[in-house]
């Protein structure tokens, strides 16, 4: 059964999810690259849900009950790497989506997807997905692009995590959550962000206090906002750039 803790349908299904998909804001940025025709046959399956910080939308090997398109809010893509410890492969906003176990027909994906940061999404049930997947080739060929660019990341940040300071991978996390969330607060706690990179928190909480220091961030009770962007890019490994290039090419986001 899938781990859960949905408030339930924000106001009318059709109408608030197109809406979502197409409004000035709040929008999943992933469903609004489709042609309007795929659009409006899609979103009579979408329910549009609220999501919450520490929701397990989908877990390891559990089969995969519904698929959601966020358009707000953070979802972190986790790894198991000893006993109860978890750290992130990838994360992403409303330019992404939770389906590729769907797509892929893998019904015992050893990865968990957990929110970090609360919004909401359009839902669709697994069976739906499918079912629409096999009737839209423009759906179709996002979702390859998009499968292409999670391989990357994650082959990216991989490298990163091996190869870069704590500083670096810190800088680049920050300006990876701050392009998804497209706003410069991020609401993460200090344990949370080092449960993420596998590191101490008294280890994340010096790097932010010295990146604090030189006016780079501002931090408060879990909070985290970015107010010189460009200094926290030069402090940050190449790796953001590589990412963000990648994602601009392949989603146009």
């Amino acid at each position: 059964m899938e781990v859960r803790a949905i408030r339930g349908d924000i106001g009318q299904p059709r109408a608030a999810a197109e809406s979502a998909c197409r409004g000035p804001a709040g929008r999943s940025r992933f469903l609004g690259q489709l042609p309007e025709r795929d659009v409006k046959r899609l979103m009579p399956l979408v329910r549009r849900v609220e999501i919450m910080p520490r929701q397990v939308l989908h877990d390891r090997n559990l089969p995969v009950e519904y698929v959601y398109f966020l358009e707000s809010g953070l979802v972190s893509v986790m790894t198991k790497v000893s006993g109860r410890d978890w750290v992130e492969a990838w994360l992403f906003g409303s330019e992404g989506t939770t389906s590729l176990p769907a797509m892929l027909g893998d019904t015992q994906a050893p990865l968990r997807r957990v929110v970090q940061v609360g919004g909401t999404a359009l839902r669709v049930s697994a069976a739906a997905f499918r079912e629409f997947l096999g009737t839209s080739e423009p759906f179709r060929d996002m979702l390859m692009k998009y499968m292409q660019l999670m391989l990357l990341q994650s082959c990216q940040l991989g490298a990163c995590n091996g190869q870069h300071s704590v500083r670096q991978r810190l800088g680049r996390w920050l300006l990876l959550a701050r392009d998804s969330l497209e706003a410069a607060r991020i609401a993460m706690s200090h344990q949370a962000l080092a449960r993420l990179m596998g590191v101490r928190r008294a280890t994340i909480s010096e790097c932010l206090g010295e990146m604090e220091a030189r006016g780079v961030v501002r931090t408060g009770r879990r909070l985290i906002e970015i107010t010189d962007a460009a200094a926290l890019e030069a402090i940050s490994c190449d790796c953001y750039r590589v990412v963000r290039r990648e994602r601009q090419r392949l989603l146009g986001t």
